[in-house]
Formats: C-alpha cells, sequence, structure tokens
C-alpha cells in the first residue's frame, strides 16, 4: 500500500484554506492575506530533522503556517506510518534554520493523534495506524509461565474453538487469535472466547491450563511491514538528509505491505 502527503500552496487550495478557517481566526486577525500569500506563492521550505519534517509555507504578510508530519514513531508494536502531528502559525522573520525550534511557542492551527488513512480490508480498517480488530487480550488468574517458544501454539476455549497465542505481553497477558472461521480470500476471525480457560491442543513448550480473569477485544499490531518512507522534493529529489530545502511542493511518501491475516495464523 502507498500513502501520499504533497503539501504545496494553490489558489484551489488557498480559497479550501480561506473557507475552513478564517471564521475561526478572524477575531484574531491571522486569516490569510491574499496579498502577502501571492508574493511568496512559489516557495515551499522542507525542514528535515530526523524522523520530523516541518514544511513551511505562506500565511500572510506577517505570518507562515507550519505543517509538522513525523515519518516514523519506532515503538515495536505498531504500525509507524506517517503520522500528521499539527499546523502551526510562525512568524514570518522567523529564519527556516529555527522554524522547528519556533514550532513549540507557535499558535496552533490543529492538531492531528490518528489522520493516518488506513484501509478497508475483509470488514475491517487494517494500515496506517490500525490493526485488523480480532486480537483478545487475554489477563490470566495467575502466572501464566508461558515463554516466546510458545508463540503460535493452539489452545481450545470452552466451545472447543481453536485459537493461537499470539504475542506474550507480560507473565499476566496474552494476545490470542481464533482459527479462521472462513477459509479463502475473505477470512474472518472470532472475536469472543467461550468460558474462562484456554486448554493446550497443539505445539506449545509449556502446556499448563490458561485460566482466564478477563478479555479484551483489540488490534493486532503491527500489520505492516517492509516500511518505506520519502520525502520528495518537486516530487522528484529524494531527501535524506537532516537540513533546510527549498521548493515549489514536497511529497512524503510512505509505503508498506500489509500482512493477510490468515497467512499469519497458518503460520
Amino acid at each position: 500500500m502507498s500513502v501520499f502527503i504533497r503539501s504545496g500552496l494553490s489558489v484551489l487550495s488557498l480559497f479550501a484554506l480561506l473557507m475552513l478557517v478564517s471564521p475561526m481566526y478572524a477575531a484574531e486577525n491571522t486569516a490569510p492575506s491574499m496579498q502577502g500569500i501571492f508574493s511568496r506563492m512559489n516557495r515551499v521550505t522542507v525542514v528535515k530533522t530526523s524522523d520530523a519534517v516541518f514544511v513551511r509555507t505562506p500565511w500572510n504578510d506577517t505570518q507562515d503556517m507550519l505543517q509538522l508530519m513525523i515519518l516514523n514513531t519506532p515503538a515495536v508494536y505498531d504500525n509507524n506510518p506517517v503520522n500528521f502531528a499539527s499546523a502551526a502559525l510562525i512568524p514570518i522573520a522567523t529564519p527556516d534554520s529555527a522554524a522547528s525550534a519556533a514550532y513549540s511557542s507557535s499558535i496552533r492551527l490543529s492538531y492531528g493523534s490518528d489522520d493516518a488513512c488506513p484501509a478497508n480490508y475483509n470488514n475491517g480498517y487494517v494500515g496506517a495506524n490500525h490493526g485488523a480488530f480480532y486480537t483478545i487480550k487475554v489477563t490470566t488468574v495467575a502466572a501464566h509461565g508461558k515463554t516466546v517458544e510458545d508463540v503460535g501454539s493452539e489452545w481450545l476455549d470452552g466451545g472447543k474453538r481453536k485459537w493461537y497465542l499470539a504475542r506474550i505481553i507480560d507473565d499476566a497477558n496474552m494476545w490470542f487469535i481464533s482459527e479462521n472461521l472462513t477459509p479463502g480470500s475473505i477470512w474472518s476471525f472470532a472475536t469472543t472466547i467461550t468460558g474462562n480457560k484456554l486448554t493446550h491442543s497443539a505445539k506449545a513448550v509449556h502446556t499448563g491450563d490458561i485460566g482466564i480473569s478477563a478479555k479484551l477485544l483489540n488490534q493486532l499490531e503491527s500489520m505492516t511491514q517492509i516500511r518505506i518512507y520519502k520525502v520528495l522534493l518537486d516530487g522528484t529529489t529524494e531527501v535524506t538528509a537532516d537540513g533546510v530545502y527549498t521548493c515549489k511542493y514536497v511529497d512524503i511518501a510512505n509505503t508498506y505491505d500489509i500482512s493477510n491475516l490468515a497467512s499469519v495464523v497458518d503460520y
């Protein structure tokens, strides 16, 4: 799956920006000035600092807009997509080299935490910040005694449905995924464990029963693999080093594979 984010300024996007933002900020006189913007229309500044990318574009005669994109938040159990962090206003006199530092004291226009868009596969949202909503977090009555050697082992609930150990969080918490209920291209999985005990069926090293005190439906993450992040000036020149760059527009490309959950269970 590929996700492209383009940041720049055009007459159309300017009109949409005016319609969207100016009512909220008219009292503060921060709505864009046509004269100030058109005089600097073709200038976009990109400031890359590690996995943070600041995109600076004209706003009015005294301010520029600074958008912050996070390329990769390296969490172990996360999809780590490109995320929209926020948009803010900084003084036009701020040097490009100081733009990222000025961000902390800027006028914020918006905040984002989960704005990266997933895809809808097999009646569920996966990709971006989302994983398939088929994982059961099991909290055990006592320390379960399972180790990484047991990941992938098969267990039966009170209804004899098969469940597979997907992850060990700690001594009292684990993730389980059921058997695939609809083999074929359209997979689906159970979302409820019957009863309060899981009994070993196959492939575990530590085979003692798992007594359950709590069950919680969760998203399975990470569900993306082979993640690629690119910052492209004017759609062609790739930026890899930290620094300040100038262009007419910038593309931020995030490409990744989405795991087939049925294949994960089969494996």
